[in-house]
């Protein structure tokens, strides 16, 4: 019995051997999207060979793709942005791209219609942005990525705001039923198993769970992108109002974009302007709550902006007003963080100790910074024992706990 041929439609016919790469990309010249789109679906999957991708790279091919960026099927430049993201995945497809006229048309797409193209823009700027010069070169992009980081902030405002006048209005309306429920149930006399049931169905909504926010994706890599540009260069961010904007990113209900936000934070509390900026902007306060997150990282990174903030004395006393010594003894005091849970290996996150080492050290960094405040000395000369009874053998976590101990021993 002969075997029918199995044909993916979705994708267009590969050539054998040198030929497939040349013949796909003049099949991206044709007329009809559909052609287009299974050429590039045939791209896709052809560069996850080395061979290839360096074969694109260095055969000119990347210049054909400029015109597919501006194709009005959004499917298209979806598809082609998947195809940039995987090209960068290697060194000579990044040097390639930046040295390239794709970035224009590349960062048009930010105002894209189409949801699922921003994100495929937003993976391929924030794979360029983890090397030095991919941020160096977006840097002219970071006031327009700010603008589109206040968009999606707003929106997310209008969309919180609007499900809970949802909410409130289901919650009225679920009161009022179930008076009038009462009122039946006093009337009727029936078994107690007929009521139960009537109780248990009456909300059929209240089990199911929430769906995540469609642009949380977008906005987790907008603000990565952010962040490793502002680690290079903060000026710009912070010209763009950018410690007012992430401030309300701190608070967001979805924890990957608060971590994602304090690291920016972080890279902008570098420069002395952005240390005045978070104290004049009140945004200590909103990081206070972040240092109880329970997610590690989170943690981490708002230990570093208090770390960078505490060294000018507006920084110092606010933190003092805010109890930021006791959080910090208790965070070093705890059990997830001694010196014994730190030597710990752990093997279902290696990089779980590192980032643990990371708040222990930040957290030194901050008591030995708020030390150089006679208020703040007072206080930790009381609570000395509490640091004394840390053993860290990692040689930089006892030169930063010794560090702390001098300065709290400080006499005038």
């Amino acid at each position: 019995m002969a075997s029918a041929a199995v044909l993916d439609r979705s994708r267009a016919a590969v050539a054998y051997g040198l030929r497939a790469v040349p013949l796909l990309f003049q099949q991206l010249q044709s007329p009809g999207s559909e052609s287009r789109h299974r050429a590039l679906n045939s791209l896709c999957d052809l560069l996850h060979d080395p061979e290839r991708l360096y074969q694109t790279v260095t055969g000119g091919f990347m210049s054909e793709l400029g015109p597919l960026l501006r194709d009005p099927d959004p499917a298209v430049r979806t598809r082609t942005c998947d195809l940039l993201y995987q090209l960068t995945a290697h060194s000579i497809g990044r040097r390639t791209l930046l040295a390239s006229s794709l970035l224009a048309p590349l960062s048009l797409l930010l105002d894209d219609p189409d949801g699922g193209c921003r994100v495929a823009v937003h993976r391929v700027l924030n794979r360029l942005a983890l090397l030095p010069s991919g941020a160096e070169a977006l840097l002219c992009l970071v006031p327009k990525l700010m603008l589109k980081l206040r968009e999606k902030l707003q929106d997310t405002t209008e969309e919180q705001g609007g499900k809970e006048e949802e909410m409130g209005g289901k919650e009225e309306e679920f009161e009022g039923k179930e008076e009038e429920l009462g009122g039946k149930e006093e009337e009727q006399e029936g078994p107690d198993e007929e009521g139960g049931s009537k109780q248990a169905n009456k909300d059929p909504e209240e089990n199911k769970q929430k769906s995540p926010s469609d642009g949380e994706e977008e906005l987790v890599l907008l603000l990565s992108t952010l962040s490793s540009c502002s680690r290079l260069d903060a000026l710009p961010a912070l010209a763009s109002e950018g410690v007012a904007l992430l401030g309300h990113a701190l608070s967001h209900v979805s924890a990957p974009v608060r971590r994602e936000a304090a690291a920016a934070m972080m890279a902008l509390s570098v420069p002395v302007e952005g240390k005045r900026q978070l104290c004049a902007l009140g945004v200590l306060s909103v990081l206070m709550e972040l240092l109880r997150d329970p997610d590690t990282e989170t943690r981490v990174n708002a230990a570093g902006v208090f770390m960078n903030a505490l060294i000018i004395t507006s920084g110092k006393t606010q933190g003092l007003g805010l109890g930021l010594v006791p959080l910090l003894l208790d965070t070093l005091c705890s059990d997830e963080l001694s010196a014994d849970a730190l030597r710990r290996p752990d093997a279902a996150d290696p990089e779980r100790p590192q980032r643990r080492k990371a708040l222990v050290l930040y957290s030194l960094r901050c008591i030995a910074a708020l030390s150089e405040a006679p208020a703040a000395r007072c206080l930790l000369l009381e609570q000395r024992h509490r640091l004394e009874q840390r053993r860290d053998s990692d040689p930089e976590l006892s030169r930063a706990a010794q560090t702390a101990l001098r300065l709290i021993d400080w006499t005038p």
